[in-house]
């Protein structure tokens, strides 16, 4: 698996991995090696999502290994001009480059999440399939799995492995299918390993406020968690159908949670984690709960916090490390 990476956009300045426009009729080679998305030379197939910015309406595009013949098969159509993506999974041809065909003038966008190699290769994940099994549903209650409706501009984190479809806690990689049920017009849906930087890809479009579905092969971030965002109002439905291998790293955060009474006070608590993007500063929900990481760096190592004496009524708070929280609970004062 790879970290979603976009390879090409001609609507970017031209270029081998740009512009211009791909007119109707023609066909591009579109280097992948040449990206700055880490694909090695050894990678014998592409995970691909395709996404076409028609100029007016296009009949299909297809994808396929460069130095073959151009297949009868179509890789996606968008026969209203609407914005479209579609997953695809394309083999490496000569100098590990594809080729690209549009019946109609359009731009085309692609990005990576995953690459396929010889059977023993270094890195290598085997897939391990499921039933198609429901993780997410933002139109159900509010929950960790359900509502509310994801907001503009607005990202959200999710656990897989968590929901009841049989995921093990170290998958490192998910097979899902997203769809999304637009309250309006929606730019994109992003998908992406929680813990790092939000990429400049898209999982799918839906600019005509259809619902709207893709594939994605989604690495997981630490302790298993994947992220979400959208440009617009939506719900979300994610559909899992298998993983790949395991995660080789870990977090565990003890004691778990803490409880005060109302003069406040001192305690502590243990992070043990070999993620390297788990290693981030700790960060309180608020002011009366301060904490200062050990002074051996983030990410692992005793964390040492103070609770402010409280007047109020009863509180809690939260401190986030990584992908884990330590909860405080302070009581309130007795009464007079």
């Amino acid at each position: 698996p790879l970290s979603p990476c976009r390879i090409s956009d001609t609507r970017n300045p031209n270029g081998s991995l740009g512009g211009p426009v791909i007119g109707g009729g023609a066909s591009r080679s579109i280097p992948v090696l040449s990206s700055n998305c880490g694909v090695p030379a050894n990678a014998q197939a592409y995970s691909l999502n395709a996404t076409v910015v028609p100029q007016t309406t296009l009949g299909y595009l297809t994808l396929w290994p460069k130095g073959q013949p151009q297949p009868l098969v179509s890789t996606l159509n968008a026969p209203t001009g609407t914005v479209v993506a579609n997953a695809a999974i394309v083999p490496a041809g000569a100098g590990g480059s594809i080729d690209a065909y549009m019946s109609d003038a359009s731009h085309l966008v692609l990005d990576i999440n995953g690459y396929f190699a010889a059977a023993g290769a270094a890195g290598a994940q085997n897939f391990n399939p499921v039933s198609p099994c429901r993780i997410l549903d933002t139109r159900e209650s509010a929950g960790e799995f359900g509502g509310p409706v994801l907001a503009p501009n607005a990202m959200r984190s999710y656990r897989p492995a968590l929901a009841n479809c049989g995921l093990p806690r170290t998958a490192g990689t998910f097979s899902l299918n997203a769809t999304v049920v637009p309250t309006v017009s929606l730019g994109y849906l992003a998908l992406w390993p929680f813990g790092s930087a939000q990429p400049l890809v898209s999982t799918l479009n839906a600019a005509d406020g259809a619902i709207t579905s893709n594939a994605a092969i989604l690495p997981a971030g630490g302790d298993g968690e994947i992220a979400g965002f959208v440009t617009n109002q939506t719900h979300l439905v994610l559909d899992v159908n298998g993983y790949f291998g395991a995660r080789d790293c870990y977090m565990t955060v003890a004691p778990a949670a803490a409880a005060f009474e109302s003069p406040g006070g001192n305690g502590s608590f243990t992070v043990s984690s070999n993620c390297p993007e788990d290693a981030s500063a700790p960060v309180s929900s608020t002011s009366w709960l301060a904490v200062i990481p050990p002074s051996g760096g983030t990410g692992t190592g005793i964390y040492r916090f103070s609770v402010s004496a409280n007047s109020g009524l009863s509180r809690s708070a939260a401190i986030r490390i990584g992908h884990r929280t330590f909860t405080v609970l302070q009581s309130a004062p007795p009464p007079d």
